[in-house]
């Protein structure tokens, strides 16, 4: 049976990307019109009785968690009131809820590869609103996936990439934070990550074993910056 998905952010790089990768799988996306300005709470539980899905794919803040240097206080509130009552709601209804988080959560002090069974010790407000949901969605979703990326360069003109781009180009010296180490990946190969997960949804539907991921590798087998925990 095809699964029925509704994707939150359409309109990202990393959004299109599934989407277009959609056409040649067995998932259906479903789609809503991105607000003006920024998300709404309140739609949250129409969307979700009108259009039935079995499955939620979450890149709303796409753009902010991944590109964006210094949110601001207003766009950080805005990222914690719409991510709870999505968790909320999809909790409520058993639904899969799969989201995105960053590295931002660990202070990156550890000498050794970071897992999904480390203590979140997150540094900077992103970093902890970013620990804070990661938390929320373990405790109330009983299904649910989460995928955390470290470095995502894409072709925003205000994004990472460009940033150190300029940088380099003006000869200013380049300081990265500590959980920058790492294979920095373009945005088009965490794509290729994203699918698997959601491949696997549509193979599991009625598994309810709690489980975890190891860190998928590369295929040259070097580990890749990102870490999986899901729960059926």
């Amino acid at each position: 049976m095809r699964m029925r998905v509704l994707l939150l952010g359409k309109t990202s790089l990393l959004g299109q990307a599934v989407v277009a990768q959609a056409a040649l799988e067995d998932i259906e996306f479903l789609l809503v019109d991105e607000p003006p300005g920024s998300w709404e709470p309140a739609q949250v539980a129409g969307w979700l009785d009108a259009l039935l899905p079995d499955a939620v794919l979450d890149l709303s803040f796409y753009h902010q968690q991944f590109q964006v240097l210094d949110p601001t206080p207003e766009g950080l509130a805005a990222e914690r009131v719409f991510a709870r009552e999505l968790v909320t709601q999809c909790a409520g209804r058993d639904l899969l809820l799969y989201r995105l988080s960053s590295t931002r959560v660990f202070d990156g002090v550890k000498e050794q590869p970071y897992t999904e069974k480390d203590p979140l010790t997150p540094i900077g407000a992103h970093g902890s609103l970013q620990a804070e949901l990661d938390q929320l969605l373990e405790a109330q979703c009983r299904r649910h996936l989460l995928l955390r990326f470290s470095w995502v360069l894409d072709s925003s003109p205000e994004g990472m990439l460009q940033r150190l781009v300029s940088q380099l180009l003006v000869g200013d010296s380049v300081s990265l934070a500590e959980e920058w180490r790492g294979t920095p990946h373009r945005w088009r190969i965490r794509r290729a990550w994203c699918w698997p997960a959601l491949s696997s949804w549509t193979a599991v539907a009625n598994c309810t074993a709690a489980t975890t991921t190891p860190v998928p590798r590369s295929p040259a087998g070097s580990v890749l910056p990102a870490l999986w925990r899901r729960s059926w």
